[in-house]
């Protein structure tokens, strides 16, 4: 069986379009827009990690003897098997600093 992969594509799109905007010159010139922008992007942050989530516990269901294995595995487990199978990146992309929109408090002091 093939999964289809096109959900996690549009969210991966729609995480990509809400950074854009959250970092675009109107949303540095509006703290209430930057804010709402900003919410946008956890919104869709958190979708997108979620559905990477199940999409990888689906893959790694279909493609194993025992598919039971996996329906109580920790999330660590899911992810060790996945880089085990080479289907995580090693080297992920990650977004600079300036891409990434700024909590609007400081962070605790230790």
């Amino acid at each position: 069986m093939n999964l289809d992969f096109s959900a996690l594509g549009n969210a991966i799109n729609q995480l990509e379009k809400s950074l854009h905007y959250a970092t675009s010159a109107a949303a540095k010139t509006d703290p209430g827009l930057y804010e709402q922008l900003r919410n946008s992007v956890t919104h869709c942050f958190k979708f997108t990690y979620e559905l990477s989530h199940k999409m990888l516990k689906r893959y790694l269901e279909e493609t194993t003897a025992n598919p039971e294995e996996f329906d109580l595995s920790t999330f660590q487990n899911l992810i060790r098997t996945g880089n085990e199978k080479a289907l995580t990146a090693k080297h992920s992309p990650t977004p600079s600093a300036k891409n990434v929109p700024d909590c609007d408090h400081d962070p605790p002091t230790l």
